[in-house]
């Protein structure tokens, strides 16, 4: 390519420098010091920028790795957590289901009944106290109130 007549416009001559340079590096994977100093000298670059790039780019993959690895770690720290939440939560569940001996309720052991009339301790009601007999007595006055017993029989009060 010892044709001088061929002209690259300036506009295209960093790409031109770029593409090589990426071509170039394909063929060899890493260069010397010597050999980046010789390539920034010939292209006028003074030896102390190079050697500033170099710190800068070498700072720049450390700091890349360092936050990959951070990632990494969080990620799994959040995997590992989210494991253990549901592994809890399942064993909780699991525990709380075989509390009794059927591994059912406690309302499921009981009888089908009443619950909310039941009493706890299988204790009769008391009866209700003995009234004077009010057999053949008139009783006259206002119902001021309906009242319920226990057992949902209306009652009155007569003021």
């Amino acid at each position: 390519m010892n044709n001088s007549k061929v002209r690259i416009p300036k506009e295209i001559a960093a790409d031109v420098f770029a593409q090589a340079a990426q071509l170039y590096a394909q063929e060899n994977q890493d260069y010397s010091l010597e050999e980046i100093m010789q390539a920034g000298a010939e292209v006028q670059i003074p030896p102390e920028m190079i050697q500033q790039a170099i710190q800068q780019i070498q700072a720049k993959q450390i700091r890349e790795r360092d936050r990959q690895r951070k990632l990494k770690l969080i990620l799994t720290s959040g995997g590992i957590g989210a494991a253990i939440a549901l592994f809890g939560f399942w064993t909780y569940n699991t525990v709380a289901s075989n509390a009794t001996p059927s591994g059912r309720s406690l309302e499921a052991n009981l009888p089908s009944a009443n619950l909310a009339n039941a009493n706890p301790l299988d204790i009769p009601p008391a009866p209700p106290p003995e009234l004077p007999s009010t057999a053949g007595t008139t009783f006259t006055g206002e119902v001021k109130q309906y009242l319920l017993n226990p057992e949902g029989k209306v009652g009155w009060a007569i003021t």
